[in-house]
């Protein structure tokens, strides 16, 4: 306890968190209940009622196992990016967004003319969270903690799936390199 802020003890709190993340949200029956359902804050709402935990803690589990491109961004009322967490589908498209860059201008635009709406899904074209990729964009406005929270989707990412290739052994190798070459036995 009185090092708390070691490496050592970041690392435990780490994985106590993770660990809790499993137990209280368990994969089968968070897939259940977003099975065919279109992905929103209403939606990750729901889950985060369900198991009693946070939205961002619900969404960043989503993020976590979800095949698709998408990333959580929390900026703060100042429109400065505080942190984000992306897929690993984001991740291959390089969509993080580093903390300190501002919110896009686009955005805090929409966000001032709609503040009614803002919370509803809307397309934004590329450029604005990713250079190429056109993205699906909700926001919550949380006044309570002064942050404003962004579930950002890519919907058209490439998803390249790579086949594996079959295992062979040294032996098999060779003799296919060689076909062709006139070895013998």
């Amino acid at each position: 306890m009185l090092e708390y802020d070691s490496p050592e003890s970041r690392r435990i709190e780490s994985q106590a968190n993770t660990f809790a993340s499993y137990l209280l949200m368990p994969r089968n029956d968070f897939d259940a209940q977003i099975s065919g359902c279109e992905l929103s804050f209403d939606l990750l709402g729901h889950c985060a009622n369900r198991y009693q935990t946070s939205l961002t803690a619900t969404a960043l589990k989503w993020l976590e196992f979800t095949k698709e491109a998408a990333m959580l961004v929390v900026a703060d009322h100042d429109e400065f990016i505080c942190w984000s967490y992306c897929s690993q589908a984001a991740r291959r498209i390089s969509a993080y967004i580093s903390p300190g860059n501002v919110v896009p201008a686009s955005v805090l635009e929409h966000m001032r003319s709609n503040a009614l709406n803002v919370r509803e899904p809307r397309r934004v074209a590329p450029g604005v969270w990713h250079p190429t990729e056109e993205a699906i964009e909700s926001v919550i406005v949380s006044d309570q903690f002064e942050q404003n929270i962004f579930l950002i989707r890519f919907p058209h990412a490439l998803m390249v799936d790579h086949a594996e290739e079959p295992e062979s052994d040294a032996f098999t190798v060779f003799e296919e390199n060689g076909q062709g070459l006139n070895w013998k036995k």
